[in-house]
């Protein structure tokens, strides 16, 4: 998975939330109730993703993209602006070709990104 200036996509998976946007997690509890959500219930996997955040310095944004009629949609990690202040992290909506056999059945797709290094504010912007 990119990483791009100490940014990267650390987990994939569904956040059923009725419209696209992002959620920055600052504690463990935060992050607990994210990936329950996400259904990430295998600790092994679940660490080796994340393996220890320290949120000391690090913080984990939650992008999702809302729901979506069939399977095949992800997200990817475009590029990012680091100031004093704010870290904008931009993405872009990937879709499936027309013709890919994909999933029937409503998803969400979501994916965790881990920001080292993070200053107070974290902006997230996805273009389709």
């Amino acid at each position: 998975m990119a990483d791009i200036d100490g940014v990267s996509i650390v987990a994939e998976g569904n956040l059923e939330r009725q419209n696209p946007g992002a959620q920055t997690i600052r504690t463990s509890e935060q992050l607990e109730a994210v990936l329950q959500e996400m259904g990430q219930t295998d600790l092994t996997r679940r660490n080796a993703a994340l393996g220890g955040v320290d949120f000391e310095r690090q913080v984990v944004v939650a992008a999702f993209l809302g729901r979506r009629r069939t399977g095949g949609y992800s997200l990817e990690l475009t590029e990012v602006e680091r100031g004093s202040e704010f870290i904008t992290i931009h993405m872009r909506e990937l879709s499936p070709s027309p013709d890919a056999m994909v999933t029937q059945a409503l998803t969400w797709p979501a994916v965790l990104i881990l920001v080292d290094d993070a200053p107070p504010g974290v902006r997230a912007f996805i273009r389709n």
